[in-house]
């Protein structure tokens, strides 16, 4: 329970708000898929889930590996 309340940014309660909005907007014009998704929304808020929030979409930067020596040289051909 103490996982739920702990990590709160603005796009989990982007989530949050939003799952509650469409729920509602769905179950009001009975389109159930659209309260389904809501319900996605909700539930990627609450319990943390999705991209933004877990970093897990973030791509980090790798750098190149160094080779072992610098002085490899290149050898090139012309090809006609």
């Amino acid at each position: 329970m103490k996982e739920l309340l702990k990590g709160w940014n603005l796009m989990r309660v982007l989530y949050l708000v939003m799952g509650i909005l469409i729920i509602i907007q769905g179950v009001e014009t009975k389109e159930w898929f659209v309260a389904l998704m809501g319900g996605l929304l909700l539930v990627m808020g609450i319990f943390k889930m999705g991209c933004a929030n877990t970093k897990s979409c973030c791509n980090t930067a790798i750098s190149p590996k160094k080779s072992e020596s610098n002085n490899d040289e290149i050898n090139f051909e012309e090809i006609k």
